[in-house]
């Protein structure tokens, strides 16, 4: 099973792909404080629910962006469900090669837990500066090292993560800063949020699993969740952290 087959998998009972909550997304959308007619632009939007949910309740309009064609089908049947006539648009791209059109510019842009598009939160950062408007709102979902550095065998465990991948919590505000980002909220997940985050995969991959007795990647996928399930109660949990940091990107450069 290819990553992406396996990631719709085991978020199929998510709401948000992320270590997050709805409540937490509630107190990041009023720190953006969005108006009627802002131009939002989501990479990695995933089905699309932060974009609707915006519409739904401020009247915005925006793009979203997102390499997996599965979640990009299924933001554009949210989107058609619940705001029909709204200005949005799902493009099925690898956010990096994502280029406003021309004259196209943001109030508000959101990447949530993909900073490997651009090889991490520092490029990330770079990216999100540059596709925002001067003044505009940046919404970024990160992981971050609560004791750094993680214990070496947390790493040789987990070949998708690597010591110097993340940065501390504070390591993120400084990036932005110099970037020209200005912290105006943060939300850290809490231990809640990332147990229901993981065990709501496990029992994806359990459920998958179930109605799939005869699957030739039936294995695979337990044995994959199995170890994923031994690094977070191991380690993860202790050492990794994830918050929603909001930024206003200063007027100018000077």
């Amino acid at each position: 099973m290819d990553f992406f087959e396996r990631m719709a998998l085991q978020h199929e009972l998510h709401t948000y792909w992320n270590p997050t909550s709805p409540e937490a997304i509630d107190e990041v959308i009023a720190a953006l404080d969005p108006q009627p007619g802002m131009r939002v632009l989501d990479i990695a939007c995933g089905v699309g629910e932060l974009l609707v949910t915006l519409v739904e309740r401020h009247g915005v309009s925006g793009v979203g962006v997102d390499l997996m064609g599965a979640a990009v089908d299924k933001a554009r049947e949210n989107a058609g469900a619940r705001v029909p006539d709204a200005d949005l648009r799902f493009l099925e791209l690898d956010g990096a090669a994502y280029e406003p059109e021309a004259g196209e510019t943001f109030d508000v842009v959101s990447l949530v837990g993909a900073s490997w598009i651009w090889q991490g939160y520092a490029g990330t950062l770079d990216a999100l500066a540059r596709l925002v408007r001067p003044g505009g709102m940046v919404l970024f979902g990160e992981p971050y090292w609560k004791l750094p550095p993680p214990p070496a065998e947390y790493i040789q465990a987990d070949p998708n993560v690597e010591a110097d991948m993340f940065t501390s919590l504070d390591g993120i505000r400084v990036a932005a800063a110099e970037r020209g980002m200005r912290l105006t909220f943060m939300r850290g997940s809490t231990l809640t949020e990332w147990d229901r985050y993981e065990m709501l995969q496990a029992r994806a991959a359990d459920r998958w699993a179930e109605a799939h007795p005869d699957h030739p990647d039936r294995d695979e996928v337990l044995e994959e969740r199995s170890k994923e399930n031994e690094v977070y109660l191991r380690w993860g949990r202790d050492n990794l952290g994830f918050a929603l940091f909001v930024f206003r990107m200063a007027e100018s450069s000077s």
